[in-house]
């Protein structure tokens, strides 16, 4: 299959809501030659079909970006995602549970670009990147794995995929100019029991260091990141899986804490893209 026929296959599977699968037997590439050049194709064909629904592109998630993510999901290295404007959520927000298929939560760090950071043939520097930051905030990201089987999880499907990205929750931003960004570290919380903690420099040795991976990322492609964007980091824990009735607090030193609750939903399942949460960013 073509990038755009793998797309409309992964658009309906969403929306039949069918568990998560391996499509390199769809793209008739054997694992060991599938590229990460294929995988981002197919999701640039998946994100355009589902803007319509869900929104423009509002900003990125960078995944798998920390050791115990990288282990948890067998896959080395990290990985990218774009965020759409109606899945964007203002903390404290509320998620229906049943609008997912397995819903997990990411607790990160999120950071607002106050400076373009264009494509360019050589890397930016950790100065540079800083520079263009304008705003950090605590932040949840909603995957959505579909009931994937980590033992057999491969990196093509799972970018192609948009890499699980299923919205985030922001919490209000403080000025980046003032926050040493490498030495935060976050606790979460559910249902007020501290549940794990973490450093944010787990993820690449420092948030900034994750930008400039990003900004990499998209320029060999001929993007650029904008003024307006925000990155998502990568997540400072392992993720939870929700379970309905429950409350997230995700606190990152120095910030506003981010607040999420799940509640069950309703037999009237959305599709993906819908109004499925309070506090909705547009």
């Amino acid at each position: 299959m073509a990038p755009a026929e793998l797309a409309a296959l992964l658009e309906r599977e969403h929306r039949e809501r069918v568990p998560f699968h391996s499509l390199l037997r769809e793209a008739q590439l054997p694992v060991e030659t599938a590229s990460l050049d294929q995988a981002y194709a197919v999701q640039d064909a998946f994100v355009a079909r589902l803007c319509d629904a869900a929104g423009e592109p509002r900003g990125y998630k960078v995944g798998l970006t920390s050791r115990r993510m990288q282990q948890m999901c067998g896959i080395g290295e990290p990985i990218a995602g774009r965020v759409l404007a109606k899945r964007v959520h203002v903390s404290p927000a509320e998620v229906l549970l049943d609008h997912h298929l397995h819903l997990g939560i990411e607790s990160e760090l999120c950071l607002l670009l106050k400076a373009d950071l264009p494509a360019r043939t050589t890397p930016y520097s950790s100065v540079e990147v800083a520079r263009a930051v304008g705003s950090a905030a605590a932040a949840f990201e909603l995957i959505d794995d579909r009931g994937a089987d980590y033992a057999r999880l491969d990196a093509f499907t799972l970018v192609a995929d948009n890499s699980w990205n299923a919205g985030v929750v922001l919490a209000a931003g403080s000025d980046a100019g003032g926050l040493d960004l490498g030495a935060l570290e976050g606790r979460l919380f559910v249902d007020e029991h501290l549940v794990d903690r973490g450093r944010v420099a787990d993820a690449l040795d420092s948030p900034i260091a994750v930008l400039a991976w990003l900004a990499a990322h998209v320029g060999r492609r001929g993007e650029a990141l904008r003024a307006g964007d925000f990155v998502m980091t990568g997540s400072v824990v392992p993720t939870r899986f929700a379970q309905a009735g429950e409350h997230y607090r995700f606190e990152v030193t120095g910030l506003a804490a981010v607040e999420l609750r799940i509640r069950p939903g309703s037999k009237n399942r959305r599709t993906s893209g819908s109004k499925y949460a309070s506090g909705r960013v547009g």
